[in-house]
């Protein structure tokens, strides 16, 4: 069986969907570009249990392994000016939030070494990624991007993952 990743519309009409991928290992964790015509996504298609970032237009052409590393890669999200994607990955003997350009160029970690962290989620303005870390308890932190700093946005004691961003930037949704 082939796991696919499918475009849908807006309403279930299953004549209107449009297969992106056709491989027998797991596309998942797809991410709009902001100008709509790529998709990223999290695969094993290269090497099984061995997750990379790829992206891939919305027409199913031009399909770009943008990771290749033995470390398990993750929750791509694309940034809102369509620069740089956030990924989690297990890079470095722990797992954390990196960053690269949207060709898969100058990647670089942006969280401690030392904190779990996974699941980026960048604000609307670009400034400042939200993401899910066990740092004194589990909790979402956020990364100001500019200023470098970090700031925890959850009650200690309260398991949080997963954050997303309001489109106004005001408010953090998160299980």
């Amino acid at each position: 069986e082939f796991r696919v990743l499918f475009l849908w519309p807006e309403l279930p009409d299953l004549k209107l969907r449009r297969r992106l991928t056709n491989h027998p290992e797991e596309a998942t964790q797809p991410d709009w570009s902001p100008d709509g015509n790529w998709i990223v996504f999290t695969s094993d298609r290269e090497s099984r249990e061995n997750y990379d970032i790829y992206k891939i237009g919305v027409n199913g052409r031009n399909l770009q392994r943008l990771t290749k590393h033995k470390a398990y890669d993750s929750a791509p999200a694309w940034s809102p000016d369509g620069k740089q994607i956030a990924f989690s990955s297990h890079r470095d003997g722990s797992t954390g939030i990196f960053m690269m350009n949207a060709e898969g160029k100058h990647l670089r970690r942006v969280t401690q070494a030392e904190v779990r962290a996974i699941s980026p989620s960048w604000s609307p303005d670009g400034k400042q990624i939200a993401y899910s870390a066990n740092f004194a308890g589990s909790g979402i932190y956020v990364l100001d991007m500019l200023r470098k700093d970090l700031r925890r946005v959850t009650p200690m004691g309260i398991w949080s993952r997963h954050p997303v961003w309001s489109p106004d930037g005001d408010w953090i949704a998160y299980d």
